[in-house]
Formats: structure tokens, sequence, C-alpha cells
């Protein structure tokens, strides 16, 4: 990810400060003294010249807010049904992260995805997602909507892209029936805010994050904030939710997750015998996106509706019975990701074969 220029060589200025010492006080020196009745304006405004380059070379920048961390962070929203949202820097590496309905949390109940180059998160969530059932490999029902948002617009559009192209050779490496579609092509009344305010789709979803978790705020006080001051108070939300969900919700998401699992073994086990084996036909892609394009609304309903389902089934199961090859041994969780990262012990080996997902 490239990183903005800046007009200001910091590191050059930190480097000269002793010479810039030496320079500063040499220059006053070298001014006259006034004459006596006399206002001497060279004089003064040399020293108000050295003097303020003297301020710009000592000074603190961030507190000038010239300097933020935050300045190449870039957002990325990513709904199947279970629905996240992460925070990654200008190296491309996932800084803080969001599950945003209860879906979410059960997919991603023992994953973590901080310290991760965003196409490997991806990929990781697609897969969890995969296991859990949440997307359906018997059908081409599924959809996988991907909203990216960067101060830089030539950046943004070059990396949404990369991002689809992501998604979309994992589909076709596994043969899963999926439409990879883009914010703007699907939710309408994002479409209408971005054009009223004119402002991005994806700063649209930031925006809308923060006055989920902040009713005070409205869209016309943040659509006219830098990116990278949304980025600030999106990872203080990202890491107050997540801090929440650790202490309060987290026990039950990998309940809910081992359950769902085992409920889907033998038919994810069935379909990837026939990915090996070469039975499984591949879907044709393009009919499937133009079919969610045209059909996202209803599409989406009955999506929710079986994921619902599966859901609601799952919580009025036994309880006590627990199912085999799930992992509820607390010993072998970590408390920031649920799940000890040297455990290498899945039943199934990953679809793609990147990230290892732990079962």
């Amino acid at each position: 990810m490239k990183e903005v220029k800046r007009n200001i060589d910091f590191e050059k200025i930190n480097q000269s400060k002793e010479k810039n010492i030496d320079l500063v006080m040499n220059k006053i020196k070298s001014y006259p003294t006034r004459k006596k009745g006399l206002l001497n304006l060279k004089y003064y405004f040399g020293v108000l010249a050295v003097l303020a380059i003297a301020f710009f070379t000592f000074y603190d920048l961030d507190n000038l807010g010239i300097n933020s961390k935050y300045d190449n962070h870039s957002f990325l929203s990513i709904d199947i049904n279970p629905s996240i949202e992460f925070l990654f820097d200008k190296e491309g590496t996932v800084v803080s992260v969001q599950y945003n309905n209860e879906d979410a949390e059960i997919t991603s109940a023992d994953l973590d995805y901080i310290g991760l180059h965003y196409n490997d998160a991806i990929d990781l969530f697609i897969e969890a997602a995969v296991f859990a059932g949440y997307v359906d490999v018997n059908t081409t029902d599924n959809n996988v909507v991907i909203i990216y948002s960067n101060e830089n617009k030539e950046l943004q559009e070059s990396t949404q892209k990369e991002m689809q192209n992501t998604v979309q050779q994992y589909l076709e490496q596994n043969k899963i029936g999926a439409a990879v579609l883009t914010g703007q092509q699907v939710y309408d009344n994002l479409n209408d805010l971005a054009l009223q305010y004119d402002i991005s789709i994806g700063k649209v979803r930031m925006i809308q994050s923060i006055i989920k978790a902040d009713p005070t705020r409205s869209i016309t006080e943040l659509a006219v904030l830098p990116v990278s001051e949304l980025n600030e108070t999106i990872s203080d939300i990202h890491m107050k939710n997540m801090q929440q969900f650790k202490e309060t919700r987290l026990d039950g998401s990998l309940e809910l997750k081992a359950r769902l699992i085992e409920l889907n073994r033998n038919n994810l086990e069935a379909f990837h015998a026939r990915v090996l084996d070469g039975s499984q036909p591949i879907p044709d892609y393009e009919a499937i996106r133009r079919e969610h394009i045209d059909n996202y609304n209803s599409k989406s309903e009955e999506f929710n509706k079986k994921s619902d389902e599966l859901i609601n089934g799952t919580q009025n199961g036994n309880s006590s019975d627990e199912p085999q090859g799930g992992n509820s041994n607390s010993s072998n969780q970590d408390q920031g990701s649920g799940v000890d990262k040297s455990q290498k012990n899945g039943v199934f080996q990953t679809l793609s074969g990147k990230v290892q997902l732990h079962i």
C-alpha cells in the first residue's frame, strides 16, 4: 500500500536539530542592534523568521494534526449474513475488528484477525462462514458484499478490486456458488446518502457504524470530517465492542459455532470430496452475479430467514450434548482469540490452504 507523500520531510528536520539551533543563535547574533529612537523593522522581521523556523523544527507536529497515525488506515466491511468490519494500517495489517451481528460473533468466535494481512483475514472469515454453514455449498444463493474506504480515491478503487478478486479466487478454487458484489451494486440507501453528501459509499458505511455506536452523532456532522478522524473513532468503537463481546458473549458463541460445524460436517465433507474428484460442477459466476444484483433484496430476505432458522434450531438443541469434534475445552482457549493458536487438530483441512481454521 503506497504511503502518502508529505511536503514536510520530518526525518530530515529531526536529524538537523543541533545544526538548526546553531543557525538560529547565529542569525539572531548577526542582526545589528537597532539604533536609538529608530524602529528597525528588518531586525524584528528577521528575528520573527528564525523563531518561526525554530518553532516548526522542534514542536511536536502531531499536536498540529499534521501527522496522524490514522492517516493511512483503511476501513473494510464484508456482509455475507455474518457481517464484519476491519480497520487496517498502511501495510495492510488488520489492527481492529468488529462483529456487526450475532452471526459474525458465532462465525469468528475462535478466530483472531489482528495482525493478519487483509487478504488473509478475508479468506479466513469466508472460510469460517463456509464451515459453519452460513455459506451453503449446495446452492448459488450466497453473496459476499464488500465495501472499502480510504482517503485516497485511486487507492480505494484499486484495493476494492483486489479484494473482490481475492474473494472470487477463493470461490472459484473451491467451486462455491456465490456472487461477489460491491455496496454500490446493492445498497440503494447507502448510495443515496453518498450522493446527497457528496462522499463515498465507504465513508457512509463508516458513519453508519459510528452512529450505531453513538446515536448522538449525525451524518451531517461526520460527513465533513476527514477519513483519518473517522478511522480513529472507528478504532475506539472496535476496541470497546470487542472487549464487551469477550466478556459477555464469547462462551455462548463458541458453543453455538461448535454445534453449527457439527451439523454441517457431513454436508461439507461430501462437497469437499466432490471437489477433489472433479464431480462438483463449476458454477456460472457471471450468471450468479447478475441474478443477485437484479434480485438482491429478495435473495437477502430468503438467506436471512435460512440463517435465523439455522441459529434457532441450534439454540433449541440439547445443550448438554457436546458435539463430536467441537472444541469446548476452555483450557485450550486463549483469552484474546478464543483458541490456542498452536492448535492444529481441525477435523477439516482448510479449503484455501492459506490460513489454518481451528475447529
